[in-house]
């Protein structure tokens, strides 16, 4: 628990002792500072007026890109990269392809959507006119609830539509075993599943992986390396609470905005004004 002193430095100084939590930088300026602590929730960009105190907090939910019918050429990628931009300050954002994830310090993130990369050496079955494949998922329990799922390379369709043969189809479905989450493709242009496994293997080689997003039946918690994503209503979610730096605010006006090709689907902001 922060001290009486830490309190006090943090509402006069914005520099917060590293044991401080949001509820405790808000306390100390509701004891010491002159402001109103208020929240914004929105999509960037989102402006605000601040008497120059760093943010208190700040979070942001994923979101994800899908624009026309997904193919090789037109895949879907979930897209969270570049800078938060605010008042002669950038800070960058958790990028694919890091090797040190980086997102305002060190941050954990509440991963509610996981990714599949296929890589050709998976174990298909045939069902129908397509193919299946069960992908472990270590959690704990057979799923008996199916929700959404997005794929990189295909639509999705509804299982009979799949298990029927609709082009370019995939469907999720539950495992034939405990700890296993199945995904059904539609046959479409391979005649057998070593032709499908043909195809990943080449997809996965030229840097274009068939990938497939899905929910998590329990969200997972831990600093992750890839871009946040959405499904539905469950969005993974970063937070600058555990953050290792602050969010700096000009005193007077503030417009705050993610320089990023895919917005965030809301971000919230808790600051001093």
């Amino acid at each position: 628990m922060p001290s009486f002193f830490d309190l006090q430095r943090y509402a006069a100084t914005g520099i917060a002792a590293p044991d401080m939590t949001a509820f405790d930088k808000m306390r100390a300026l509701a004891v010491f500072g002159g402001g109103t602590v208020q929240t914004m929730t929105g999509i960037p960009p989102l402006s605000f007026k601040s008497d120059g105190t760093p943010l208190i907090s700040l979070s942001m939910l994923g979101n994800t890109q899908q624009t026309g019918t997904p193919s090789a050429d037109n895949i879907i990628m979930p897209t969270f990269c570049g800078k938060l931009v605010g008042a002669d300050w950038t800070i960058p954002i958790t990028c694919a392809g890091q090797t040190t994830p980086v997102y305002l310090g060190q941050v954990s993130t509440v991963r509610r959507v996981k990714k599949y990369e296929f890589t050709g050496l998976e174990t298909f079955g045939a069902s129908g006119s397509g193919y299946v494949v069960n992908i472990m998922d270590a959690i704990g329990v057979a799923l008996t609830v199916i929700t959404d799922a997005i794929c990189s390379h295909y639509q999705a369709e509804s299982y009979s539509n799949v298990f029927n043969g609709a082009e370019f189809g995939f469907a999720q479905r539950s495992g034939a075993t405990e700890n296993t989450r199945g995904f059904s493709f539609s046959k479409g242009e391979f005649e057998t599943p070593q032709d499908f496994k043909t195809y990943l293997a080449q997809q996965y080689t030229n840097g274009t992986p068939v990938t497939i997003w899905y929910v998590l039946a329990t969200p997972t918690t831990g600093i992750v390396n890839e871009p946040l994503a959405k499904i539905g209503d469950y969005a993974d979610e970063l937070n600058s609470e555990d953050a290792t730096v602050t969010i700096p605010t000009a005193n007077g006006n503030n417009t705050l905005t993610v320089d990023a090709d895919l917005q965030p689907s809301e971000m919230t902001i808790t600051y001093k004004g």
